[in-house]
């Protein structure tokens, strides 16, 4: 089968590997469609010993810390192509919810130094495996890989709740339909880029700002009437951005009592943040991933039953539909475009 492989800065590699066989508790799925994560795989692409900037974010150096810390290199293969959907060819001896020939989305594939997620065939655990809901495409269904995360960010969410999120890239737009289904009162959302924007209005956002033009503080104050944001803010921020003024923001936003979710990985570095404040605010911090293979299973089967429902949208993301083969393009496109990119599709 072809796989591409991070040979470096900017650099892919097709190369010819085996067919991987499944263990007792895996699948084999032959890939139908995977997309670019635009946080993950992007600084994956981007980066590699040696960064310097992300984003027009300045990078520190270990000394800043006084400690060694490590960026996750491209050849750090963990996490490099994992939104994938696709038929199941093979399961092993173990396996009982899946079976051969069934359209699947996966919370994540399993890698290796040998091949990454962007293959022609992939295996799974049967723990992060799902059906793929039959209204659904397989373009459509490879969002379903966010959902199970989005669940989780907006899991403390109640009804009546205001709400913040920061970030309406892929994930902070899932995260936006599940806050509304949990019954959000309001949904204030903050982005760089006008096209995302625009869609999470149509997805549930009642307020959105601008951050290179407006000032989300100021927004807030306006939205819960206000004067300042000591005591008073948001019941829940949700950083789905994964930069350190994002998370410090986040905790500004937030009522005192209130909650902050982190789903935006910080890839980079430590992230220096302000304990007095969290603690003169009384904030809970929560993070937005499973913390178990029994997680990850209920999650997902959450994620499905969303899906096919219909409750929560995932076709007006896809922005670009590509093939695998042009891998490399849909990269720098991601990389010059970010404007106009909210999600790449590749198929075979």
């Amino acid at each position: 089968m072809k796989t591409w492989l991070l040979t470096g800065n900017e650099k892919l590699e097709l190369r010819e590997v085996p067919v991987p066989s499944p263990g007792a508790d895996q699948v084999l799925v032959k890939v139908k469609a995977a997309s670019i994560c635009n946080r993950t795989d992007l600084v994956a692409f981007l980066y590699n010993e040696n960064p310097v900037e992300f984003f027009g974010y300045k990078l520190p150096s270990p000394d800043d810390f006084g400690y060694e810390w490590v960026v996750r290199s491209p050849l750090y293969l963990d996490h490099f192509g994992h939104e994938i959907t696709g038929i199941v060819e093979k399961v092993g001896k173990d396996v009982k919810r899946i079976s051969v020939n069934d359209r699947v989305f996966l919370r994540s594939p399993i890698r290796s130094t040998t091949y990454s997620g962007f293959s022609e065939y992939v295996l799974a655990w049967e723990y992060a495996t799902a059906q793929l809901p039959a209204n659904l495409t397989f373009e459509e269904g490879v969002l379903g890989e966010l959902l199970p995360i989005a669940i989780g960010a907006a899991r403390h969410i109640k009804t009546g709740d205001y709400v913040g999120i920061l970030g309406q890239g892929p994930g902070g737009l899932m995260i936006t339909q599940v806050a509304r289904i949990q019954g959000a009162a309001k949904i204030i959302v903050a982005d760089k880029y006008e096209k995302r924007l625009k869609l999470a209005k149509e997805l549930g956002a009642d307020c959105t700002v601008n951050v290179t033009k407006e000032n989300i503080e100021e927004k807030v104050k306006d939205l819960i009437g206000a004067k300042d944001l000591e005591g008073d803010g948001l019941d829940v921020v949700i950083d789905a951005v994964g930069t350190p003024d994002v998370l410090r923001e986040c905790v500004r936003l937030v009522r005192k009592g209130g909650t902050v979710s982190i789903f935006g990985t910080h890839h980079l570095e430590p992230v220096i943040i302000d304990l007095v404040k969290w603690e003169e605010k009384v904030i809970t911090v929560t993070m937005s991933n499973e913390a178990s293979k029994e997680e990850i299973e209920e999650r997902l089967e959450k994620a499905r039953s969303l899906l096919a429902a219909g409750v929560i949208k995932t076709k007006p993301f896809i922005t670009h539909v590509l093939k695998l083969a042009e891998l490399p393009q849909a990269f720098i496109l991601l990389k010059d475009s970010p404007g106009e990119v909210v999600k790449i599709v590749l198929t075979p």
